[in-house]
């Protein structure tokens, strides 16, 4: 995240090229759920609170990139 200029645009794209896997934005809600769960059961004693809190921060600011480079395309694809 301290180069999210450099990020975003890359993450969108992936976002745009996840569109055509038929992947629609409920879908992330279900993957992070996946992601968490097995970072948490991996972790072990590691895992706490404040990791949570960061994964599911991390997680979302990247699903709402992948959402908005998906809908950017899909809105191209229409106009």
């Amino acid at each position: 995240i301290d180069e999210s200029e450099r990020l975003v645009p890359m993450i969108r794209r992936l976002g745009a090229a996840h569109r055509g896997y038929g992947t629609k934005a409920m879908h992330y809600r279900f993957v992070g759920e996946s992601l968490l769960a097995t970072l948490r059961d991996m972790s072990g004693d590691h895992w706490d609170a404040d990791t949570e809190r960061a994964w599911q921060r991390l997680f979302q600011w990247v699903a709402a990139h992948m959402i908005a480079g998906a809908e950017a395309a899909e809105a191209g694809a229409r106009g």
